[in-house]
């Protein structure tokens, strides 16, 4: 992998994808949500890579799915990218800083309510609907 430089540590609906934008701008290739299936669809296996490596870890804990693919299969990965943002590399941010111990990491946060109410209406919405008919 490139050496990742920069490290997010915020959940999505953080400012994750306006953190990307600027990154983006200060001239990293950012990896976020969107670049999983982005990559997906052309055919490289993004998602399937952490399909694989959620399913290989029985605890669900990120230590143990980040272990569960090899350094070189996480360098492969990343190979194209600076920086990383938002879930799914989020939730293996420790691991990604061990890593590459020289990038900077950005946690972005939101007061919990907020959080709560924007995850609910984007990227939970459709659980919350089939929960609240």
């Amino acid at each position: 992998m490139a050496t990742l430089e920069v490290i997010g540590a915020g959940f999505g609906r953080t400012g994750t994808a306006s953190l990307r934008a600027a990154l983006d701008v200060l001239g990293y290739k950012t990896y976020h949500m969107t670049e999983v299936f982005a990559n997906e669809m052309a055919g490289r296996g993004h998602l399937t890579f952490f399909e694989d490596a959620f399913a290989r870890t029985p605890s669900r804990q990120p230590a143990a799915w980040y272990a569960s693919k090899s350094d070189a299969e996480w360098r492969a990965l990343l190979r194209d990218y600076t920086a990383v943002v938002d879930f799914p590399t989020t939730s293996v941010y420790k691991s990604l800083l061990r890593a590459n111990a020289n990038a900077k990491v950005i946690l972005s946060t939101r007061s919990p309510h907020s959080w709560a109410e924007s995850a609910r209406d984007s990227i939970f919405f459709s659980e919350y609907i089939a929960r609240h008919p």
